[in-house]
């Protein structure tokens, strides 16, 4: 993927820095050891059955900030720097902070629910990762900014809206197809569960707080290669 900003006359995007080196720093104490990794694990990460028996409610928050691999942080933080500053730039900081954290904390809802109710032997199976708020930065994205172009693998130019959509659709079969026995490690109804999360998120902002001001399409430009 590359990015390049849709305006250069804004100020640092603060909060999306802000999260990506919390995130980082973390990452990098968590895998100094194995002890290390193995405690925060145990400690911060989150039990689908915990939190469906309302224990350890916190591990909604604090897992959102640990990485099993440095491709699995690489990635999130990479996909949270390309579509996170013109959402933070739209919601302001401390409201995308808020928003950031509601879409993590929706995700995990509804992946504890889902995997308690429906794949039982995995209510035990530890969660982490960014992925689900990030999805929320990315159905945030696609509401304020439909028409953007993303460029899906160096050269199909797509607007973001049906681009990301089509991202939603994906995980939403394959979270399916994980209902039915296909293996996987990743939390997929988590992904679902973020995008719902900003999905609605977006559209309340736009209800009750107007569009605020548009991109002007002659002299901000912004291109996204997935």
């Amino acid at each position: 993927m590359f990015y390049t900003p849709i305006s250069s006359r804004t100020s640092p995007p603060y909060a999306t820095l802000g999260i990506i080196a919390i995130n980082v720093i973390i990452f990098f104490i968590q895998s100094s050891s194995p002890v290390y990794y193995n405690y925060f694990l145990l400690n911060f990460g989150l039990i689908p059955y915990e939190i469906v028996s309302g224990v350890n409610l916190q591990t909604l928050i604090t897992s959102m900030f640990l990485h099993g691999s440095f491709i699995h942080i690489f990635f999130n933080m990479y996909i949270l720097l390309i579509f996170g500053p013109a959402v933070e730039r739209k919601y302001g900081t401390a409201l995308f902070i808020i928003f950031y954290i509601f879409c993590g904390v929706a995700a995990g809802l509804i992946h504890s629910y889902i995997t308690f109710i429906f794949m039982p032997a995995e209510a035990y199976t530890i969660t982490i990762g960014a992925s689900g708020a990030i999805f929320g930065v990315m159905a945030a994205y696609a509401v304020n900014y439909p028409n953007q172009y993303l460029l899906l693998f160096f050269f199909t130019p797509v607007k973001a809206y049906i681009a990301i959509t089509l991202f939603f659709v994906l995980e939403t079969v394959m979270g399916l197809a994980g209902l039915f026995g296909a293996a996987s490690s990743i939390a997929h109804f988590a992904h679902v569960g973020g995008f719902i999360a900003g999905v609605l998120f977006a559209l309340l902002y736009l209800r009750f707080k107007g569009r605020g001001p548009k991109i002007k399409k002659e002299r901000d430009i912004e291109v996204i290669y997935l």
